[in-house]
C-alpha cells in the first residue's frame, strides 16, 4: 500500500501529533515554545502527515508564509520560529524517514518550501540539504566545567587582554541577578539602543514572543536571566533557557558607555551553565564580531529551499 499525504490544520490535532512524534531534543522540539511563535502568525499550522498502511508515520510542521511582494501564493517555513529558532528536525520514526522523507518534501501543498537551520545530523537521510549558517557553542565537558581550564585555551595574549578587561568591570562592583523578569523590558531598551533598526526588538511582535516565554508556566524551570546591576542600576541582561543539558543565550542588552560589559555579563552566563553542569553552551548563528574570538566550536546547520 504506498503513503498517503493530508494537511492537518486543527490545533488540537497537531498538538497530539506533536506530542507523540516531537523527539523534545532540543527547546526547539518542545510544542510551548513553537506554539508561542507560531501565534504571531495569522496562518494556522499545516502539518504534512504521511500515513502508511492505515499508520502515520511523522510529519513535517510547516507554516505558510506570503511574499513581500504583490505575489498571490507564497512558500512554507517550519511552523512556529521558522524565521528564528535554530536546529530543526523532521518528525518522521527513525525507520521510515530515509525512505519518504523526500516524498514528504514532494507533497507539500504547492511544493514551495524554504526551510532554514536544519539540525546537521539531518543531512543523512537528505544528502541533497544545502549549507546554512553555523552555530557557535561552548563544550563544557570538554573543559571539566573549568572556566580556568577553558581560559588557559586561549593564547597568553588573549588571556591577558580578557582578564584585564574583566577586572576593570569588577572594579565597578557590579552585582549579579538572576531569574529577575521585571528587568526584561530595560533589557529590550538596552537592546534597541544600541542596535536601532537591526534589533530583533524592533519588531513589537518579537517582544511579545519573549514576554510569552518568560511567562509560560511549563518553561518557569527552563527560562533564566542573568542581570548585571552598577550603583543600583541595570547596565546588562540576558534571557536564557537550560533545557536538555543545554545552556542557549536568546537575546540580550547592555548598556554602550561601559566598555566590555558584555564579556563581564557572558562570564557569569557561563558560570551559571557551568552551576547547572550543562554539557553546552549554545550561542546561536552569527558570529556578532566577537564569538571567534572566544574560541568557540562550530557545527553546521542546513536548509532545503525550491522556492
Amino acid at each position: 500500500m504506498a503513503i498517503t499525504f493530508r494537511v492537518e490544520n486543527d490545533l488540537k490535532e497537531c498538538q497530539k501529533l506533536w506530542n507523540f512524534f516531537s523527539p523534545k531534543k532540543s527547546f526547539a522540539d518542545l510544542w510551548e515554545v513553537r506554539n508561542i511563535f507560531a501565534k504571531q502568525s495569522k496562518y494556522p499550522p499545516s502539518f504534512l502527515v504521511g500515513n502508511l498502511n492505515g499508520e502515520d508515520i511523522g510529519f513535517l510542521p510547516l507554516l505558510y508564509e506570503e511574499y513581500d511582494n504583490d505575489q498571490n501564493d507564497g512558500y512554507y517555513v517550519f511552523w512556529g520560529g521558522g524565521d528564528w529558532l535554530e536546529e530543526f528536525t523532521f518528525y518522521i520514526k527513525e525507520e521510515f524517514k530515509r525512505e519518504y522523507l523526500k516524498l514528504f518534501l514532494a507533497n507539500v501543498p504547492g511544493q514551495k518550501v524554504c526551510l532554514s537551520f536544519i539540525d546537521h545530523q539531518e543531512l543523512v537521510y537528505l544528502p541533497e540539504l544545502q549549507p546554512d549558517e553555523e552555530i557557535y557553542f561552548l563544550d563544557l565537558e570538554k573543559y571539566d566545567y573549568s572556566l580556568e581550564k577553558y581560559f588557559l585555551s586561549f593564547s597568553k595574549k588573549s588571556r591577558k587582554n580578557i582578564n584585564n578587561e574583566l577586572k576593570k568591570i569588577a572594579a565597578l562592583q557590579p552585582q549579579v541577578f538572576f531569574n529577575r523578569f521585571a528587568d526584561f523590558e530595560e533589557m529590550v531598551k538596552m537592546n534597541k539602543k544600541r542596535f536601532g533598526e537591526e534589533s530583533l526588538f524592533s519588531e513589537d511582535s518579537f517582544r511579545l514572543v519573549f514576554k510569552s516565554l518568560l511567562a509560560e508556566k511549563s518553561l518557569k524551570d527552563k527560562i533564566r536571566m542573568v542581570s548585571l546591576e552598577i550603583d543600583g542600576e541595570l547596565k546588562a541582561a540576558t534571557v536564557n533557557i537550560f533545557y536538555n543539558g543545554v545552556y542557549t543565550l536568546l537575546q540580550s542588552g547592555n548598556v554602550e558607555e561601559i566598555n566590555n560589559i558584555y564579556k563581564y555579563l557572558n562570564v557569569e552566563c557561563i558560570k551559571d551553565a557551568i552551576g547547572l553542569k550543562a554539557k553546552e553552551i549554545n550561542y546561536l548563528a552569527d558570529e556578532c564580531g566577537w564569538k571567534d574570538h572566544w574560541r568557540l566550536e562550530k557545527r553546521p546547520t542546513y536548509f532545503f529551499d525550491n522556492v
